[in-house]
């Protein structure tokens, strides 16, 4: 009999989504004619009786130009065609107003998928029609959109218009864009990406689009409620953080004034759950914090925090920290910095069986390990009774006062009842001694 030692290591990866490309594509903001924005107006194609006019636009960003159907034909698209992937959702938006009231003008806002190399043999058509009898000169969004076929290489934003009796009817588009969505989940993953309508942005005003309402992603129980102050879409995602899955969608925006939104999820009240997000603030203060809290009585009663906190008067620099509303704050060393670009992954996790709360903080250029636990950065031992069932997360940002952490963004909610999990991973395999006998 021969014994044989060797040691495995864990390198195989099982069950690796392949990620795609970052999630938000600009694709026009207000088809200008002149100016930086010519060459990007013309990536639209035209027919019929679909314009580029001197009219004043949405927000008036740039200058005063949208596009326009002055309705002088009896139909006309504008249409922009680009690559896709076939395993995400894409959602086209647009601004939308009618010149006129008239009763039976058709327009519509159309995401259509095609094959790769082709764009006349369409594979899947999403279709909103704009509703007839609006009140004219009234800035209104529309978004048509969904899970891409599978086999499809290209998706088309369209603007269709079709109209034989009212002649000079017209319609007016501004601030398209198009983001994307996840589509193939794998089984109890639960995330959402905020692939929501993007809040629309200039130099004259502000057009703001709600998270509130919003049900995207996967695995949740309901829609965004419990909204306190406010919380905004705003436009592109973080950055891919090496290991973790790439981002989709937009990203969630709570301004200066602070805010709150919840969203329930399956009841969990054995094993333990890991939770993480996507985290950015602006403003280094004291007294201000940012981050998730753990809900539980139909999500009506906060039991944990986890996120980044300044802690009291003196210390302005926010640090990975802990809250169990009953005992003292309990902050961990690592600092997080404020600014563009200072991008960050928080991770939560609580244990039933031990009642440990514990937190962690990525920097984006940092990697990940997607097979093994942190050795967690702070970690508080929460009282008996203190989580008996966890059935809503928290997005939430505020201070103190007149502290305030400035505009704060999140991104990316995912929660697991595994680490690897959160990371779209299968268990990984054992490491250690194998031991053959021959």
């Amino acid at each position: 009999m021969k014994i044989v030692r060797s040691v495995i290591s864990a390198v195989v990866l099982l069950g690796v989504a392949v990620q795609p490309s970052l999630a938000y594509l600009a694709t026009n903001g207000s088809f200008e004619t002149e100016g930086a924005q010519r060459a990007e107006a013309y990536a639209w194609s035209k027919d019929g009786s679909m314009f580029r006019e001197s009219y004043a636009a949405d927000t008036g960003e740039f200058s005063d130009f949208a596009a326009i159907a002055p309705g002088w034909e009896s139909n006309g698209n504008f249409w922009q065609t680009i690559n896709c992937d076939s395993n995400l959702s894409y959602y086209f938006r647009v601004r939308a107003l009618r010149e006129t009231n008239f009763t039976n003008a058709n327009v519509y806002v159309i995401t259509r998928f095609y094959p790769p190399g082709t764009d006349w043999t369409v594979l899947q058509s999403y279709t909103n029609q704009i509703p007839i009898g609006l009140t004219a000169y009234t800035w209104t969004t529309y978004e048509a959109g969904g899970p891409a076929p599978d086999g499809a290489g290209k998706v088309q934003m369209r603007l269709a218009y079709s109209d034989s009796v009212n002649a000079g009817n017209a319609m007016r588009f501004d601030h398209a864009a198009l983001y994307t969505g996840g589509k193939n989940y794998r089984s109890g993953e639960i995330v959402d990406e905020f692939s929501y309508s993007p809040t629309i942005t200039d130099a004259s005003s502000w057009v703001y689009q709600d998270v509130a309402g919003g049900n995207r992603g996967n695995g949740f129980s309901g829609d965004w409620t419990g909204l306190w102050g406010s919380i905004f879409s705003s436009a592109s995602s973080f950055g891919v953080v090496s290991n973790y899955p790439a981002p989709q969608g937009n990203k969630m925006h709570i301004p200066w004034e602070g805010g709150g939104i919840l969203r329930a999820i399956p009841a969990i009240s054995t094993g333990t759950v890991y939770f993480a997000t996507y985290f950015n603030y602006s403003n280094e203060d004291q007294g201000h914090w940012a981050g998730m809290s753990l809900y539980d009585a139909g999500g009506g009663d906060e039991r944990a925090f986890v996120g980044a906190n300044s802690g009291g008067i003196g210390q302005t620099k926010m640090k990975v920290s802990l809250d169990a509303f009953g005992g003292a704050l309990t902050q961990g060393s690592y600092d997080f910095n404020a600014g563009a670009g200072q991008d960050y992954l928080i991770f939560g996790k609580y244990d039933f069986a031990t009642r440990q709360l514990s937190a962690h903080a990525f920097y984006k250029t940092d990697t990940i390990p997607w097979d093994e636990e942190p050795s967690w950065q702070v970690t508080a031992t929460l009282g008996v009774g203190r989580i008996a069932e966890i059935d809503a997360i928290r997005l939430a940002a505020g201070g103190d006062g007149d502290s305030n952490p400035g505009d704060v963004y999140f991104d990316e909610l995912r929660v697991s009842d595994t680490w690897w999990g959160l990371f779209n991973r299968d268990e990984p395999p054992p490491t250690g001694t194998l031991i053959t006998v021959r």
